[in-house]
């Protein structure tokens, strides 16, 4: 396809992606995967000496980020980096969306706090089963460590018996046997 042809193409690709993310629609991450390709083909057709090139190397690694494609953004903006002639405003900037993907990342792999706080609120079994169908073992012990402390810290009915049941079903102990009220 040759470069007059993309143009139009990836200008209707970003007007819908835009549209679709504004409306809050799942396709919208779609659409700016779609965006991202585009771009990265007009990045391919053009040279860092084309102003139009430095947009679409920018924009291809943009729009993998708005995709949550962060390892494809990642790896277009090293891509991006080892060509020859780049200039430092490009590289820069490059390297500022690097750092912004790999956060993104990372925060979108985080677990969150939803399954401790069912933890406390509701026993250990939901949390369990989160736990083994996660990777983020380490990280939920501890944020259910931290639901502990903070439970005891506020020491309000059970919440702090239910977080270290929790805490020590994770790490494996047997939890200890409720005590029977009188």
């Amino acid at each position: 396809m040759d470069i007059d042809s993309l143009y139009p193409l990836v200008t209707e690709a970003i007007r819908r992606a835009e549209a679709l993310e504004d409306l809050d629609v799942p396709d919208a991450r779609r659409a700016f995967l779609e965006v991202s390709r585009l771009e990265e083909r007009i990045a391919s057709l053009l040279p860092l000496a084309d102003y139009e090139g430095v947009i679409a190397r920018r924009g291809a690694v943009r729009a993998a980020i708005n995709a949550h494609e962060f390892g494809l953004a990642q790896e277009l903006a090293t891509r991006f980096e080892a060509e020859d002639g780049i200039d430092d405003a490009l590289a820069a900037d490059l390297a500022a969306l690097k750092a912004q993907a790999s956060a993104m990342a990372d925060r979108e792999n985080r677990p969150t706090g939803k399954p401790i706080q069912q933890a406390v609120a509701h026993g250990h079994r939901d949390i369990k089963k989160r736990v083994s169908a996660s990777d983020q073992t380490q990280e939920v012990i501890v944020t259910a460590f931290e639901a502990a402390t903070a439970a005891d810290l506020m020491d309000r009915g059970s919440a702090p018996r239910r977080a270290k049941r929790a805490v020590r079903v994770l790490l494996g102990e047997s939890p200890p046997k409720p005590k029977k009220s009188v």
